[in-house]
């Protein structure tokens, strides 16, 4: 619940309420309006606004909630609601930034993190109400990061946003069980938009993608719909992903090995294995199937 201050007429000193003063009641603070009769509450609604953003503008917002409850004395109730907590994820400091600026007026930004580690910790040492996350993250990718997330606290809501409109990644997305998916090429408003449905229990998905993922299941023998079974190396454990997205960053086994906290020998088994079971040779192989599954990014 929010929190709230009244305009009350009765608890004020004899001497005001013969002058005919209000007081507005905030944080052991007085605030008197000289008018002695009824007070409109849409003026009463301005100024309650004003004092919100007075006393803590980063923390609530306006509710817009007024009402007069006349008991033989009058009272105006107007409410302060917490702003919802947002955590962004993103390796492009450009991009960051320009979400700061496009949400900040409506939310109240948790944290910025760039790879997929930080989002963990971050998620863990202060859970938002929703997280935002790019799929191509350093060290570990959105899609398994998000995964993570929601096994430990299926509370947070995500969403993914991200480059990626191939259905391969939209479909596992909401398989790990995101909320939302938008795309970056789309309009500001939008993920003002996805924001405030996920926050109502409701999925959102991009229009175009949307689009997308219902031509492939109207045409799904079309030229140009992809008909590879893959997608997201969904072929692969969240470990042996994890791995891989490691090597194929440059990371040398004993760096990888300090990442995952695992031994040496344990990375030099998945890397063998990995290889093994993708039929590819080389270290560059691996680099080439990590990019082409959205693992990393060439960005």
């Amino acid at each position: 619940m929010g929190e709230g201050f009244s305009l009350w007429s009765s608890i004020i000193t004899n001497r005001e309420r013969r002058i005919g003063t209000h007081a507005l009641i905030l944080s052991n603070r007085v605030f008197k309006l000289r008018r002695k009769s009824f007070i409109e509450t849409h003026k009463i609604a301005r100024l309650g606004k004003a004092l919100i953003q007075q006393r803590n503008p980063g923390l609530y917002r306006y509710s817009g909630s007024v009402s007069l409850i006349v008991t033989g004395r009058r009272r105006w109730n107007v409410q302060m609601v917490p702003k919802s907590k947002i955590l962004l994820a993103d390796d492009h400091v450009l991009v960051a930034e320009g979400l700061q600026k496009l949400l900040e007026s409506e939310f109240q930004l948790t944290g910025i993190v760039a790879d997929g580690r930080a989002l963990l910790k971050a998620v863990q040492e202060a859970p938002p109400d929703v997280a935002i996350v790019d799929i191509s993250l350093p060290l570990l990718n959105g899609l398994d990061a998000s995964r993570q997330i929601l096994k430990l606290n299926p509370s947070v809501k995500i969403i993914i946003l991200t480059m990626h409109a191939e259905p391969t990644f939209v479909t596992e997305a909401f398989r790990i069980g995101v909320s939302g998916y938008v795309l970056k090429q789309s309009v500001g408003s939008e993920l003002v938009l996805a924001i405030k449905e996920v926050l109502k229990g409701n999925t959102y998905v991009s229009p175009t993608v949307a689009e997308s993922l219902v031509e492939q299941a109207v045409h799904p023998s079309k030229p140009g719909v992809s008909q590879e079974p893959g997608g997201f190396a969904q072929d692969l454990s969240s470990r042996q992903r994890e791995v891989l997205q490691l090597v194929a960053e440059g990371k040398s086994m004993k760096e990888v090995a300090a990442v995952l906290n695992v031994s040496i020998k344990t990375v030099e088994f998945h890397k063998t294995r990995i290889m093994r079971q993708l039929g590819l040779r080389t270290t560059a192989e691996l680099t080439k199937y990590a990019i082409a599954n959205g693992l990393i990014s060439i960005q």
